[in-house]
Protein backbone atom coordinates (compact mmCIF):
# COMPACT_ATOMS: atom_id res chain seq x y z
CA UNK A 1 0.00 0.00 0.00
CA UNK A 2 2.64 2.41 0.74
CA UNK A 3 4.38 1.42 -2.75
CA UNK A 4 1.00 2.62 -4.72
CA UNK A 5 1.07 5.77 -2.75
CA UNK A 6 4.38 6.54 -3.44
CA UNK A 7 3.49 5.88 -6.96
CA UNK A 8 0.95 7.71 -7.32
CA UNK A 9 2.62 10.97 -5.45
CA UNK A 10 5.52 10.64 -8.59
CA UNK A 11 2.65 10.56 -11.13
CA UNK A 12 1.06 13.72 -9.56
CA UNK A 13 4.50 15.40 -9.85
CA UNK A 14 5.57 14.35 -13.30
CA UNK A 15 1.91 15.52 -14.41
CA UNK A 16 1.52 19.16 -12.69
CA UNK A 17 -1.81 19.61 -14.39
CA UNK A 18 -3.15 16.75 -12.51
CA UNK A 19 -2.53 18.97 -9.29
CA UNK A 20 -5.75 21.19 -10.37
CA UNK A 21 -8.86 19.76 -9.95
CA UNK A 22 -10.69 20.01 -13.27
CA UNK A 23 -14.71 21.41 -12.69
CA UNK A 24 -17.28 20.89 -15.37
CA UNK A 25 -19.52 23.32 -14.96
CA UNK A 26 -23.09 23.58 -17.14
CA UNK A 27 -25.28 26.88 -17.04
CA UNK A 28 -28.45 27.32 -19.19
CA UNK A 29 -29.67 30.46 -17.23
CA UNK A 30 -28.24 34.03 -17.41
CA UNK A 31 -28.34 34.56 -13.80
CA UNK A 32 -26.95 31.66 -13.00
CA UNK A 33 -23.20 32.70 -14.93
CA UNK A 34 -23.36 36.07 -13.42
CA UNK A 35 -23.96 34.75 -9.82
CA UNK A 36 -20.71 32.30 -11.41
CA UNK A 37 -18.56 34.96 -12.17
CA UNK A 38 -19.06 37.07 -8.88
CA UNK A 39 -18.56 34.18 -6.69
CA UNK A 40 -16.00 32.75 -8.53
CA UNK A 41 -13.76 35.53 -10.76
CA UNK A 42 -10.60 36.39 -8.55
CA UNK A 43 -10.31 40.25 -9.99
CA UNK A 44 -13.79 40.93 -8.85
CA UNK A 45 -13.26 39.25 -5.26
CA UNK A 46 -9.66 40.64 -4.60
CA UNK A 47 -11.06 44.21 -5.86
CA UNK A 48 -14.09 44.24 -3.98
CA UNK A 49 -12.23 43.66 -0.82
CA UNK A 50 -9.58 46.21 -1.02
CA UNK A 51 -12.82 48.81 -2.01
CA UNK A 52 -14.06 47.48 1.57
CA UNK A 53 -10.61 47.97 3.50
CA UNK A 54 -9.87 51.49 1.78
CA UNK A 55 -13.35 52.41 3.22
CA UNK A 56 -12.97 50.97 6.52
CA UNK A 57 -9.05 52.84 6.97
CA UNK A 58 -10.96 56.45 6.19
CA UNK A 59 -13.65 55.93 7.95
CA UNK A 60 -11.21 55.15 11.52
CA UNK A 61 -8.61 58.01 9.97
CA UNK A 62 -9.05 60.04 12.90
CA UNK A 63 -5.57 61.34 13.96
CA UNK A 64 -6.59 64.71 12.61
CA UNK A 65 -8.47 65.19 15.59
CA UNK A 66 -5.92 63.61 18.33
CA UNK A 67 -3.32 65.11 19.61
CA UNK A 68 0.37 64.66 18.17
CA UNK A 69 3.05 63.74 20.56
CA UNK A 70 6.25 65.04 20.09
CA UNK A 71 9.46 63.97 21.67
CA UNK A 72 13.19 65.44 21.25
CA UNK A 73 16.37 64.72 22.82
CA UNK A 74 19.92 66.74 22.38
CA UNK A 75 23.47 65.98 23.38
CA UNK A 76 25.45 68.51 22.91
CA UNK A 77 29.38 69.42 23.76
CA UNK A 78 31.87 72.07 23.27
CA UNK A 79 35.54 72.23 24.07
CA UNK A 80 37.48 75.02 24.63
CA UNK A 81 41.25 75.59 24.93
CA UNK A 82 41.03 78.41 27.11
CA UNK A 83 38.32 78.02 29.25
CA UNK A 84 35.84 74.62 30.44
CA UNK A 85 34.27 73.01 28.42
CA UNK A 86 30.51 72.90 27.87
CA UNK A 87 27.84 70.37 27.79
CA UNK A 88 24.33 69.74 27.55
CA UNK A 89 21.72 67.51 27.69
CA UNK A 90 18.09 68.52 26.85
CA UNK A 91 15.15 65.84 26.82
CA UNK A 92 11.36 67.33 26.18
CA UNK A 93 8.21 65.75 25.60
CA UNK A 94 5.59 67.52 24.04
CA UNK A 95 1.80 67.80 22.91
CA UNK A 96 -0.11 69.57 20.13
CA UNK A 97 -3.37 69.52 19.61
CA UNK A 98 -5.91 71.30 17.01
CA UNK A 99 -8.98 72.54 19.43
CA UNK A 100 -10.95 74.34 16.64
CA UNK A 101 -10.60 75.32 13.19
CA UNK A 102 -13.92 76.17 12.05
CA UNK A 103 -14.43 72.63 11.36
CA UNK A 104 -12.48 72.57 8.40
CA UNK A 105 -10.67 68.98 9.10
CA UNK A 106 -14.18 67.81 10.22
CA UNK A 107 -15.18 68.44 6.46
CA UNK A 108 -11.92 67.28 4.98
CA UNK A 109 -12.74 63.71 6.79
CA UNK A 110 -16.01 63.98 5.96
CA UNK A 111 -14.46 64.58 1.90
CA UNK A 112 -11.86 61.60 2.61
CA UNK A 113 -14.79 58.83 3.14
CA UNK A 114 -16.91 60.38 0.13
CA UNK A 115 -13.64 59.74 -1.60
CA UNK A 116 -13.11 55.96 -0.47
CA UNK A 117 -16.81 55.57 -0.67
CA UNK A 118 -17.20 56.66 -4.21
CA UNK A 119 -14.07 54.70 -4.79
CA UNK A 120 -16.11 51.90 -3.84
CA UNK A 121 -18.96 52.52 -5.93
CA UNK A 122 -16.77 53.37 -8.75
CA UNK A 123 -15.63 49.43 -8.10
CA UNK A 124 -19.25 48.39 -8.67
CA UNK A 125 -20.11 49.80 -11.16
CA UNK A 126 -17.23 48.30 -13.20
CA UNK A 127 -18.50 45.27 -11.19
CA UNK A 128 -21.51 45.92 -13.42
CA UNK A 129 -20.13 46.53 -16.25
CA UNK A 130 -18.19 42.97 -16.07
CA UNK A 131 -22.23 41.35 -15.32
CA UNK A 132 -22.88 43.35 -18.90
CA UNK A 133 -19.77 41.71 -20.20
CA UNK A 134 -20.85 38.26 -18.82
CA UNK A 135 -24.21 38.87 -20.32
CA UNK A 136 -23.45 39.64 -23.68
CA UNK A 137 -20.89 36.66 -23.92
CA UNK A 138 -23.44 34.40 -22.82
CA UNK A 139 -26.32 35.91 -25.03
CA UNK A 140 -23.51 35.19 -27.98
CA UNK A 141 -23.55 31.52 -26.62
CA UNK A 142 -26.90 31.43 -26.95
CA UNK A 143 -27.40 32.47 -30.48
CA UNK A 144 -24.46 30.26 -31.65
CA UNK A 145 -26.58 27.37 -30.14
CA UNK A 146 -29.71 28.21 -31.62
CA UNK A 147 -27.76 28.54 -34.95
CA UNK A 148 -26.67 25.13 -34.51
CA UNK A 149 -30.43 24.12 -34.00
CA UNK A 150 -32.01 25.28 -36.67
CA UNK A 151 -29.02 24.78 -38.99
CA UNK A 152 -28.93 20.81 -37.97
CA UNK A 153 -32.58 20.87 -38.89
CA UNK A 154 -32.59 22.18 -41.86
CA UNK A 155 -29.62 19.70 -42.77
CA UNK A 156 -31.28 17.14 -41.67
CA UNK A 157 -34.36 18.37 -44.20
CA UNK A 158 -32.48 18.43 -46.64
CA UNK A 159 -30.78 15.04 -46.78
CA UNK A 160 -34.27 13.43 -46.71
CA UNK A 161 -35.40 14.66 -49.69
CA UNK A 162 -31.55 14.23 -51.59
CA UNK A 163 -31.95 10.57 -51.60
CA UNK A 164 -35.30 10.95 -52.78
CA UNK A 165 -33.56 13.30 -56.15
CA UNK A 166 -30.92 10.39 -56.64
CA UNK A 167 -34.11 8.02 -57.19
CA UNK A 168 -35.77 10.52 -59.85
CA UNK A 169 -32.14 11.20 -61.40
CA UNK A 170 -31.34 7.85 -62.48
CA UNK A 171 -35.25 8.08 -63.34
CA UNK A 172 -34.66 10.77 -65.27
CA UNK A 173 -37.78 12.57 -63.76
CA UNK A 174 -35.19 15.83 -63.21
CA UNK A 175 -32.68 17.21 -64.70
CA UNK A 176 -28.75 17.03 -63.04
CA UNK A 177 -28.74 20.56 -63.42
CA UNK A 178 -31.39 20.73 -60.67
CA UNK A 179 -29.85 17.95 -58.77
CA UNK A 180 -26.19 19.50 -58.52
CA UNK A 181 -27.90 23.23 -57.45
CA UNK A 182 -29.79 21.34 -54.97
CA UNK A 183 -26.25 19.86 -53.78
CA UNK A 184 -24.75 23.26 -53.72
CA UNK A 185 -27.02 24.35 -51.64
CA UNK A 186 -27.00 21.27 -48.80
CA UNK A 187 -22.88 22.10 -49.52
CA UNK A 188 -23.73 25.86 -48.21
CA UNK A 189 -25.73 24.42 -45.35
CA UNK A 190 -22.77 22.30 -43.77
CA UNK A 191 -20.29 24.48 -44.68
CA UNK A 192 -22.20 27.35 -42.13
CA UNK A 193 -22.66 24.80 -39.96
CA UNK A 194 -18.55 24.51 -39.52
CA UNK A 195 -18.39 28.26 -39.34
CA UNK A 196 -21.28 28.48 -36.34
CA UNK A 197 -19.50 25.78 -34.45
CA UNK A 198 -16.10 27.13 -35.13
CA UNK A 199 -18.28 30.61 -33.29
CA UNK A 200 -19.29 28.80 -30.49
CA UNK A 201 -15.72 27.34 -29.46
CA UNK A 202 -14.79 31.32 -29.44
CA UNK A 203 -17.44 32.55 -27.50
CA UNK A 204 -17.48 29.39 -24.98
CA UNK A 205 -13.81 30.27 -24.47
CA UNK A 206 -15.06 34.34 -24.23
CA UNK A 207 -17.53 32.99 -21.53
CA UNK A 208 -15.25 30.95 -19.60
CA UNK A 209 -12.55 33.54 -19.20
CA UNK A 210 -15.40 35.87 -18.13
CA UNK A 211 -16.44 33.68 -15.54
CA UNK A 212 -13.06 33.20 -13.81
CA UNK A 213 -12.27 29.89 -14.67
CA UNK A 214 -8.95 27.93 -15.18
CA UNK A 215 -7.88 26.28 -18.91
CA UNK A 216 -8.59 23.11 -17.47
CA UNK A 217 -11.67 23.77 -16.34
CA UNK A 218 -14.78 22.41 -18.91
CA UNK A 219 -17.76 25.14 -19.67
CA UNK A 220 -21.22 23.74 -21.23
CA UNK A 221 -23.47 26.11 -22.44
CA UNK A 222 -27.14 24.58 -22.65
CA UNK A 223 -29.80 25.98 -24.70
CA UNK A 224 -32.13 28.44 -22.19
CA UNK A 225 -35.32 28.19 -22.01
CA UNK A 226 -36.16 31.13 -20.21
CA UNK A 227 -35.41 34.02 -22.41
CA UNK A 228 -38.62 34.46 -24.04
CA UNK A 229 -40.12 34.51 -20.59
CA UNK A 230 -37.39 37.41 -19.74
CA UNK A 231 -38.93 40.10 -22.74
CA UNK A 232 -41.66 40.59 -20.54
CA UNK A 233 -42.17 44.44 -20.29
CA UNK A 234 -41.81 45.86 -17.17
CA UNK A 235 -44.91 47.58 -15.45
CA UNK A 236 -42.80 50.67 -14.14
CA UNK A 237 -43.01 53.93 -15.57
CA UNK A 238 -41.00 56.58 -16.90
CA UNK A 239 -40.86 58.40 -13.63
CA UNK A 240 -40.41 55.71 -11.80
CA UNK A 241 -37.19 54.06 -13.52
CA UNK A 242 -36.13 57.92 -13.78
CA UNK A 243 -36.09 58.48 -10.12
CA UNK A 244 -34.37 54.83 -8.92
CA UNK A 245 -31.89 55.06 -11.93
CA UNK A 246 -31.07 59.10 -10.20
CA UNK A 247 -30.83 57.40 -6.97
CA UNK A 248 -28.12 54.39 -8.45
CA UNK A 249 -26.95 56.64 -10.38
CA UNK A 250 -22.64 56.98 -9.38
CA UNK A 251 -21.57 59.88 -11.27
CA UNK A 252 -24.92 62.13 -10.28
CA UNK A 253 -24.16 61.53 -6.70
CA UNK A 254 -20.61 62.31 -7.36
CA UNK A 255 -21.95 65.69 -8.90
CA UNK A 256 -24.37 66.13 -5.78
CA UNK A 257 -21.45 65.36 -3.00
CA UNK A 258 -19.30 68.15 -5.20
CA UNK A 259 -21.87 71.07 -5.38
CA UNK A 260 -22.56 70.27 -1.09
CA UNK A 261 -18.67 70.46 -0.12
CA UNK A 262 -18.32 73.70 -2.67
CA UNK A 263 -20.58 75.09 -0.66
CA UNK A 264 -19.43 74.00 2.43
CA UNK A 265 -15.92 76.06 1.58
CA UNK A 266 -18.37 79.19 0.51
CA UNK A 267 -19.54 78.83 4.21
CA UNK A 268 -15.98 78.41 5.77
CA UNK A 269 -14.87 81.56 3.83
CA UNK A 270 -17.45 83.41 5.05
CA UNK A 271 -16.30 82.48 8.71
CA UNK A 272 -12.74 84.01 8.13
CA UNK A 273 -13.01 86.04 10.77
CA UNK A 274 -13.24 82.45 13.03
CA UNK A 275 -9.55 81.47 13.96
CA UNK A 276 -7.47 78.16 14.06
CA UNK A 277 -6.89 77.46 17.95
CA UNK A 278 -4.43 74.84 19.18
CA UNK A 279 -3.04 73.75 22.50
CA UNK A 280 0.75 72.75 23.00
CA UNK A 281 1.73 71.93 26.76
CA UNK A 282 5.08 69.93 27.28
CA UNK A 283 7.60 68.65 29.23
CA UNK A 284 11.30 69.32 29.50
CA UNK A 285 14.49 68.34 31.16
CA UNK A 286 18.22 70.01 31.32
CA UNK A 287 21.09 69.77 32.71
CA UNK A 288 25.25 68.96 32.22
CA UNK A 289 24.76 65.30 33.20
CA UNK A 290 22.03 62.75 34.51
CA UNK A 291 20.25 63.44 36.29
CA UNK A 292 19.01 66.16 34.36
CA UNK A 293 17.43 69.25 36.27
CA UNK A 294 13.70 70.00 36.34
CA UNK A 295 10.94 69.76 35.03
CA UNK A 296 10.27 72.72 33.18
CA UNK A 297 6.64 73.04 32.15
CA UNK A 298 5.12 74.69 29.11
CA UNK A 299 1.71 75.87 28.03
CA UNK A 300 1.37 77.27 24.62
CA UNK A 301 -1.75 77.97 23.01
CA UNK A 302 -1.28 79.29 19.32
CA UNK A 303 -4.21 80.70 16.82
CA UNK A 304 -4.36 82.03 13.28
CA UNK A 305 -6.02 83.41 11.04
CA UNK A 306 -4.99 81.81 7.94
CA UNK A 307 -8.81 82.32 6.05
CA UNK A 308 -8.71 86.00 6.09
CA UNK A 309 -8.37 87.24 2.68
CA UNK A 310 -6.99 90.38 3.63
CA UNK A 311 -3.99 89.19 5.94
CA UNK A 312 -2.59 86.32 7.38
CA UNK A 313 -2.27 86.83 11.30
CA UNK A 314 -1.02 84.79 13.75
CA UNK A 315 -0.35 84.68 17.57
CA UNK A 316 0.61 82.88 20.65
CA UNK A 317 -0.09 83.05 24.21
CA UNK A 318 3.12 80.88 26.37
CA UNK A 319 3.30 80.01 29.95
CA UNK A 320 6.62 77.97 31.56
CA UNK A 321 6.84 77.16 34.70
CA UNK A 322 10.28 75.73 36.60
CA UNK A 323 10.58 75.29 40.03
CA UNK A 324 9.26 78.24 41.84
CA UNK A 325 9.31 80.77 38.44
CA UNK A 326 6.66 81.77 36.37
CA UNK A 327 7.30 83.36 32.72
CA UNK A 328 4.64 84.62 30.16
CA UNK A 329 5.24 85.63 26.85
CA UNK A 330 3.34 86.73 24.05
CA UNK A 331 3.68 86.95 20.80
CA UNK A 332 1.26 88.71 18.03
CA UNK A 333 2.24 89.67 14.36
CA UNK A 334 3.56 87.69 11.33
CA UNK A 335 1.29 89.25 9.29
CA UNK A 336 1.60 88.72 5.60
CA UNK A 337 -0.91 90.99 3.22
CA UNK A 338 -2.69 88.95 0.41
CA UNK A 339 -2.80 89.81 -3.14
CA UNK A 340 -6.60 91.42 -3.41
CA UNK A 341 -6.52 91.63 -7.30
CA UNK A 342 -5.33 87.65 -7.51
CA UNK A 343 -8.04 86.86 -4.54
CA UNK A 344 -10.79 88.51 -6.54
CA UNK A 345 -10.13 86.73 -9.59
CA UNK A 346 -10.06 83.43 -7.90
CA UNK A 347 -13.73 83.98 -6.00
CA UNK A 348 -14.84 85.20 -9.46
CA UNK A 349 -13.48 81.83 -10.86
CA UNK A 350 -14.67 79.69 -8.00
CA UNK A 351 -18.46 80.98 -8.37
CA UNK A 352 -17.75 80.12 -12.31
CA UNK A 353 -17.28 76.33 -10.93
CA UNK A 354 -19.90 76.51 -8.80
CA UNK A 355 -22.33 77.40 -11.65
CA UNK A 356 -20.53 74.74 -13.47
CA UNK A 357 -21.31 72.03 -11.25
CA UNK A 358 -25.12 72.84 -10.45
CA UNK A 359 -25.58 73.05 -15.07
CA UNK A 360 -24.07 69.71 -14.66
CA UNK A 361 -26.12 68.34 -12.39
CA UNK A 362 -29.41 69.30 -14.76
CA UNK A 363 -27.34 68.41 -17.92
CA UNK A 364 -26.76 64.65 -16.11
CA UNK A 365 -30.78 64.54 -15.62
CA UNK A 366 -31.55 65.68 -18.97
CA UNK A 367 -29.33 63.45 -20.72
CA UNK A 368 -30.36 60.11 -18.44
CA UNK A 369 -33.94 61.31 -19.40
CA UNK A 370 -33.44 61.44 -22.97
CA UNK A 371 -31.67 57.80 -22.50
CA UNK A 372 -34.67 56.16 -20.75
CA UNK A 373 -36.59 57.27 -22.88
CA UNK A 374 -34.83 55.95 -26.15
CA UNK A 375 -34.81 52.88 -24.23
CA UNK A 376 -38.51 52.71 -23.73
CA UNK A 377 -39.39 53.50 -27.33
CA UNK A 378 -36.93 50.43 -28.39
CA UNK A 379 -38.37 48.33 -25.95
CA UNK A 380 -41.63 49.53 -27.42
CA UNK A 381 -40.85 49.35 -31.39
CA UNK A 382 -39.20 45.94 -31.09
CA UNK A 383 -42.17 44.17 -29.22
CA UNK A 384 -44.47 45.01 -31.97
CA UNK A 385 -41.59 44.05 -34.87
CA UNK A 386 -41.57 40.63 -32.88
CA UNK A 387 -44.90 39.84 -32.94
CA UNK A 388 -45.29 40.62 -36.68
CA UNK A 389 -41.82 38.27 -36.72
CA UNK A 390 -43.83 35.40 -34.58
CA UNK A 391 -46.95 35.38 -36.82
CA UNK A 392 -44.33 35.53 -40.34
CA UNK A 393 -42.41 32.25 -38.76
CA UNK A 394 -46.37 30.72 -37.70
CA UNK A 395 -46.90 31.32 -41.40
CA UNK A 396 -43.98 30.11 -42.92
CA UNK A 397 -44.52 27.05 -40.96
CA UNK A 398 -47.99 26.62 -42.90
CA UNK A 399 -46.08 27.29 -46.03
CA UNK A 400 -43.45 24.87 -45.59
CA UNK A 401 -46.06 22.10 -45.06
CA UNK A 402 -47.52 23.09 -48.58
CA UNK A 403 -44.23 23.11 -50.58
CA UNK A 404 -43.59 19.62 -49.47
CA UNK A 405 -46.92 18.62 -50.96
CA UNK A 406 -46.47 20.47 -53.73
CA UNK A 407 -43.35 18.88 -54.28
CA UNK A 408 -44.47 15.03 -53.59
CA UNK A 409 -47.04 16.13 -56.36
CA UNK A 410 -44.47 17.28 -58.73
CA UNK A 411 -45.76 20.62 -58.67
CA UNK A 412 -42.46 22.30 -57.26
CA UNK A 413 -39.35 21.40 -57.40
CA UNK A 414 -37.23 19.91 -54.07
CA UNK A 415 -34.31 23.00 -54.43
CA UNK A 416 -37.31 25.28 -54.21
CA UNK A 417 -38.59 23.97 -50.86
CA UNK A 418 -34.99 23.86 -49.93
CA UNK A 419 -34.72 27.58 -50.41
CA UNK A 420 -37.67 28.38 -49.05
CA UNK A 421 -36.58 26.25 -46.00
CA UNK A 422 -33.70 28.39 -45.81
CA UNK A 423 -35.31 31.65 -46.07
CA UNK A 424 -37.50 30.43 -42.91
CA UNK A 425 -34.46 29.20 -41.12
CA UNK A 426 -33.10 32.98 -41.60
CA UNK A 427 -36.23 34.52 -39.92
CA UNK A 428 -36.30 32.19 -37.00
CA UNK A 429 -32.91 33.19 -35.66
CA UNK A 430 -33.82 36.61 -36.40
CA UNK A 431 -36.81 36.26 -34.43
CA UNK A 432 -34.69 34.60 -32.01
CA UNK A 433 -31.60 37.52 -32.03
CA UNK A 434 -34.65 39.89 -31.70
CA UNK A 435 -36.22 38.22 -28.77
CA UNK A 436 -32.69 38.06 -27.19
CA UNK A 437 -32.22 42.44 -28.04
CA UNK A 438 -35.04 43.20 -26.37
CA UNK A 439 -33.81 41.17 -23.15
CA UNK A 440 -30.58 43.06 -23.32
CA UNK A 441 -32.74 46.30 -23.34
CA UNK A 442 -34.79 45.34 -20.57
CA UNK A 443 -31.02 44.69 -18.59
CA UNK A 444 -29.71 47.97 -19.31
CA UNK A 445 -32.76 49.63 -18.26
CA UNK A 446 -32.47 47.61 -14.82
CA UNK A 447 -29.19 48.25 -14.70
CA UNK A 448 -30.12 52.35 -14.69
CA UNK A 449 -32.07 51.51 -11.87
CA UNK A 450 -30.43 48.70 -9.60
CA UNK A 451 -27.30 46.99 -9.87
CA UNK A 452 -26.79 44.04 -12.33
CA UNK A 453 -24.69 42.09 -9.80
CA UNK A 454 -27.14 42.55 -7.20
CA UNK A 455 -24.59 44.48 -4.87
CA UNK A 456 -26.67 47.31 -2.76
CA UNK A 457 -24.42 50.30 -3.69
CA UNK A 458 -25.85 52.38 -1.24
CA UNK A 459 -25.63 49.75 1.96
CA UNK A 460 -22.54 51.66 3.71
Amino acid sequence: MNRLKKISFLLLILNPLDLIAQQSIKINRLEDAINYSLQNNRKILVSRQIASNTLDFARKDIGAFLPKINFSFNDSAIVNQNASDYRNKNLSIGFSWLLYDGGQQKNEHKLNILEALFAKLSNEKQIDEHCIQVMEAYFECQKGLKKREVLLQTIEHSNRWETTLEKELHLGLIVETDFLDYEIKCLELERQLVDVEADIFRQNYNLKNLLGLHFEDELTVLPDEAIKENTAESNEGFESILYKSLCNSLDYKKLKVEVEYSSKLKELEKAFYLPNISLQPGISFQGEDYPLHGPKWQMMVSFSFDRNPFLSFQGSQNLSRKNKSLDESTTYGQAASKNQFAWKSQKKLDRLNFCNQVISISDYEENLKLSIWNLLEQCKQLKLSLEIQKKEVLLDEKLNAIFEKEVEQGQKKALDLLEHKIESMQKRLALYEGEIQLVIINKTIENLSSSISGENRYAN
